[in-house]
């Protein structure tokens, strides 16, 4: 955000200093805006979360807090530095060597194409919602998880693993009482969460049956078997999670619409401050909805992280949608309804924004897919959904908030 207004005061004809002036203090309310929506998801998190959950919310809010600081900060001062040297007047390593788009990007004119597309997906997903379901984890459905590490030099692999399982539910079988039912194990899945190490999925089991395992496990392939991590969450706690994951997701819109109204108080009369609220909170509704969508379609698990993950989309999704929202607010200071239309002021602030939308994403794409690719397979679906909530989220900032924001800004116009 910093770079691109530094470079815009640049193209501009601006001093380099003045240029770095300049570019800090126009920044300042996009940054101010935008990590404080991102903030608030972090809160809710660290409140409704459990303990893994509740450290990630910490870090993250940490990470935020930290990068403002190094950026109205250090970074300024090391910008500060380069007055005076060779690097300041060189325009293609400032990266101003290329003027901007004059013309702006015809998007509201076709606002109906965008909301279309995404209705289409929306509609699939939604029915794939209601035929096949949803996927969920043991977080929201009940069961038992349980992380083993190996020795380096034994040989464990998915497949005796499992066959170690399966004995254990014949055993079940077999010392069950008359007139009692023996306890389910239900279809154990096994996957590598690293070197040696893997997780064992299966129903809700009690201790008894949990050590019943350890020790099948133990006797079966290594007796220095650690374990790391034992999950078991019965009906009872996965409904209780179920609940409060769907009302961290409802507080969190709601918090992001009261700020964003309250943010953007002092736009022109005619177009309410509610509107753009609600417009970011349909963006990001849109943006939860298509990763649902898609995680329903092809039958990915959804479990606490996945929560997590999406609260997280929310706080991406909205900071994107801020620094347009901004711009708008921005050029509204401007506006002249004989001159110009609300339409024209939203394409041109779209066009002045669409670069550190999509530079931002990208970067932030990058490391996605660093962990995507070199990332445990146990939080490989957390990661998945971040990234396809970063592209979903930077497509709503452009092609759905604005337009969503000018076709309310119309009705009430009629009205």
């Amino acid at each position: 955000l910093i770079f691109e207004r530094v470079r815009e005061e640049l193209r501009e004809g601006k001093s380099y200093i003045k240029a770095v002036d300049n570019g800090f203090y126009r920044a300042w309310s996009s940054i101010r805006d935008s990590n404080f929506s991102s903030l608030i998801t972090c809160a809710i998190l660290y409140y409704f979360g459990s303990s893994i959950i509740r450290g990630f919310a910490l870090n993250l809010a940490a990470g935020i807090l930290i990068s403002m600081f190094t950026a109205i900060t250090i970074t300024r001062a090391f910008m500060n530095s380069l007055e005076g040297t060779k690097i300041v007047e060189n325009p293609n390593l400032l990266g101003f060597n290329r003027p901007m788009r004059k013309e702006p990007f015809k998007i509201i004119s076709r606002s109906k194409v965008w909301l279309g597309v995404s209705s289409v997906i929306i509609a699939i997903g939604l029915v794939s919602m209601f035929t096949s379901g949803i996927k969920t984890g043991i977080d929201f459905r009940g069961g038992t998880l349980m992380d083993i590490q190996f020795p380096q030099e034994i040989e464990a692999t998915q497949e005796n693993i499992l066959e170690s399982v399966a004995s254990v539910q014949e055993d079940l079988n077999t010392n069950v009482a008359e007139g009692e039912i023996a306890l389910n194990l239900g279809e154990p899945t096994v996957i590598s969460s690293g070197d040696n190490a893997f997780i064992i999925r299966m129903e809700f089991i009690d201790e008894e049956t949990h050590n019943m395992v350890i020790n099948r496990l133990k006797s079966n392939i290594s007796e220095e078997l650690e374990e790391t991590r034992f999950t078991t969450i019965g009906p009872l706690i996965s409904q209780t999670l179920k609940s409060k994951a769907v009302v961290s997701l409802v507080i969190a819109l709601f918090a992001i619409i009261l700020y964003i109204s309250f943010a953007f108080r002092h736009i022109p009369k005619e177009i309410n401050p509610w509107k753009f609220g609600a417009a970011a909170i349909v963006a990001l509704t849109h943006d939860v909805l298509i990763t649902l969508s898609i995680f329903s379609v092809f039958q990915l698990e959804i479990d606490a992280l996945f929560i997590t993950a999406l609260l997280t989309i929310i706080g991406f999704s909205v900071h994107d949608t801020i620094v347009v929202m901004d711009r708008i607010r921005e050029n509204l200071k401007e506006y002249d309804p004989r001159k110009e239309t609300f339409d024209d002021v939203c394409d041109k602030s779209l066009t002045q924004t669409m670069a550190r939308s999509i530079n931002t994403s990208v970067s932030t794409l990058l490391t996605l897919g660093a962990l995507v690719l070199l990332g445990s397979e146990s939080i490989f679906t957390f990661v998945l959904a971040l990234v396809i909530g970063v592209v979903i989220g930077t497509y709503s900032s452009i092609f759905i908030a604005s337009p969503v924001l000018s076709l309310m800004t119309k009705k009430g116009k009629v009205k």
